[in-house]
């Protein structure tokens, strides 16, 4: 393989252009190119920058056994990813940080790096572990790497993903053109990965992906959307305390109404939601008996989501969703503890106070202490 092949190969690899390259060194496109096409070779000044930029060593750029290098990247991506998946987000971002020296100048890495640090700065329980100080530095340093994909990679994935976060950091620092700029980039959802797939697709394959275009719909509808509450720009809430009870009433009676065999899988963690929010609601109102009957059917969720968890694949049978097969490792978590043992800490709060001594209280309490303990690795 000559160097020009290899470097080419190496800067495809990192996704780079050939003007990003030849920006880094201080030379021409031209002049990368024609090195890539084999007409002439790198200045052997340029040796050790294409070294340090492509993140190997001098023998390794002129003869290279880059296959070792990727799988040994991927195999320090997989190990972030399965502790990221069992709960341990910040376990996963030390393996990623410790990546991000071995591998400086790989997409992937910047990319997952980015993604578990914005896990932690903006999971509740975990966010507060870092001092604001620390908490700004730290969101200023997924911006500049976001920014660096942006402007070099050209994986459209990765460059997505980058937009996404972007649009969140701009907005959450009221650059809202900077947000705006960046969103208009993005398709509109008709021309999205699976409402094209609905379109390209026929028999079997087809019904597929409807089901799937339907389930996303769906995730986006009820995670982002229903019963959500907005601050208006007069400084109103959107929605009243009694009106999104409603909304979570109309939610849980959704997911009823498509899955009738009752085969919620991913959905029992919203219904969860759902259901404690109707037990504070009505434990607000005076109304224990109400917030009771919600507070058993959070702990049937907890229970069948752990059960999901564990089997790993789950296929559904309710009409609409028939066939659909859900995965239970593609679960991301932001804490080490399962459903039921985070369930056990929020039951501790005074706000319970008033139906702590009921049997249907300490029927929970007990089931949930059966249940709890650290999040598993799902089957499979």
């Amino acid at each position: 393989m000559s160097i020009g092949t290899t470097i080419r190969k190496l800067r495809r690899e990192r996704d780079m252009t050939q003007d990003a390259l030849a920006e880094a060194l201080g030379i021409t496109a031209k002049a990368v190119s024609q090195w890539e096409n084999g007409k002439t070779q790198p200045d052997l000044s340029l040796i050790q920058p294409l070294c340090h930029l492509f993140d190997v060593t001098a023998d390794e750029l002129l003869e290279i056994n880059i296959n070792r290098k990727n799988e040994e990247r991927d195999a320090l991506l997989d190990r972030a990813h399965t502790l990221s998946k069992n709960g341990l987000k910040k376990e996963a971002r030390e393996i990623l940080f410790e990546g991000m020296k071995l591998y400086p100048n790989d997409y992937k890495v910047m990319d997952s790096y980015a993604d578990a640090t914005w896990y932690l700065l903006y999971t509740e329980n975990m966010g507060a572990d870092f001092p604001e100080e620390e908490r700004a530095a730290l969101k200023d340093e997924c911006i500049r790497i976001y920014e660096k994909i942006l402007d070099e990679c050209t994986d459209d994935r990765l460059r997505h993903s980058a937009i996404s976060c972007l649009c969140s950091y701009y907005a959450e620092r009221g650059e809202d053109d900077r947000a705006y700029a960046l969103a208009n980039k993005m398709p509109i959802i008709c021309q999205s990965r699976e409402f094209l797939y609905s379109l390209i697709s026929k028999g079997t394959e087809y019904r597929d992906c409807e089901k799937n275009l339907l389930h996303n719909g769906l995730i986006q509808f009820l995670v982002i959307r229903m019963a959500n509450n907005y601050k208006l720009d007069d400084g109103t809430w959107m929605y009243t305390p009694d009106e999104q009870a409603a909304l979570r009433d109309k939610t849980i009676a959704l997911l009823a109404l498509l899955f009738e065999d009752g085969d919620y899988f991913f959905y029992n963690d919203i219904l969860r939601k759902m259901h404690m929010g109707q037990t504070r609601y009505y434990l607000k109102k005076g109304e224990p008996d109400r917030a009771l009957v919600h507070l058993l059917h959070a702990a049937d969720c907890t229970e069948a989501d752990l059960a999901h968890i564990r089997k790993g694949k789950n296929v559904n049978t309710s009409l609409l969703f028939r066939g659909m097969e859900h995965y239970a490792q593609g679960i991301m978590t932001s804490s080490r503890d399962n459903d039921a043992a985070q369930m056990l800490r929020a039951l501790e709060k005074t706000e319970f106070d008033p139906i702590r001594e009921r049997e249907e209280f300490t029927s929970v309490i007990q089931r949930m202490k059966r249940l709890a303990g650290p999040n598993e690795i799902p089957a499979g």
